[in-house]
């Protein structure tokens, strides 16, 4: 599921060392589900039925809620501790919550899925420029896994084959 994040808050602690800074950093946020969920095949009474509609993540659940935990070791260019082009590594834990919400195609196929929860580790390497005040630049590249679990889903579909309308699978 492609996330888009939002709103976020957060807290962050820090240690120097001359030119080296640690910091661990506690974050919560809002997230938007987005992208297409593909292709979407039903199977109904030994038929199957192809939709290419492509039903999107955000038609399938709701606004979610995320946290992650960070942790960052960054070197000042120029040795200065205080400010200036910071760089270095970063891994990060993530989690993504989403309830699940029915959405509608175009032929009246109802699909209902259940929760969604996503786990996510991202490590690689991070810099950052303070722009003046309390506001900063980042620019990171990295890689990472993400896990989450089989989501099933109520499925109500109308079959025009049989002539019975509405069937629940």
């Amino acid at each position: 599921v492609p996330v888009g994040s939002g709103s976020s808050g957060g807290v962050q602690w820090s240690r120097s060392s001359g030119a080296l800074r640690f910091s661990l950093t506690a974050q919560g946020r809002v997230c938007f589900p987005s992208g297409a969920a593909g292709d979407a095949y039903y199977e109904i009474g030994g038929n199957l039925y192809y939709d290419s509609e492509h039903l999107r993540y955000e038609d399938l659940f709701d606004t979610g809620f995320g946290a992650v935990l960070e942790a960052d070791l960054l070197h000042t260019l120029g040795g200065k501790s205080g400010g200036g082009i910071r760089m270095g590594g970063y891994v990060a834990l993530e989690g993504s919550w989403f309830e699940g919400d029915t959405a509608t195609d175009r032929y009246g196929n109802r699909v209902t899925p259940d929760d969604l929860a996503l786990g996510t580790f991202l490590g690689g390497f991070k810099t950052s420029m303070p722009l003046g005040g309390p506001v900063f630049g980042e620019f990171r590249i990295g890689f990472g896994a993400t896990r989450y679990e089989e989501v099933k889903a109520d499925l109500r579909s109308f079959v025009k084959d049989d002539g019975k309308g509405f069937v629940s699978a």
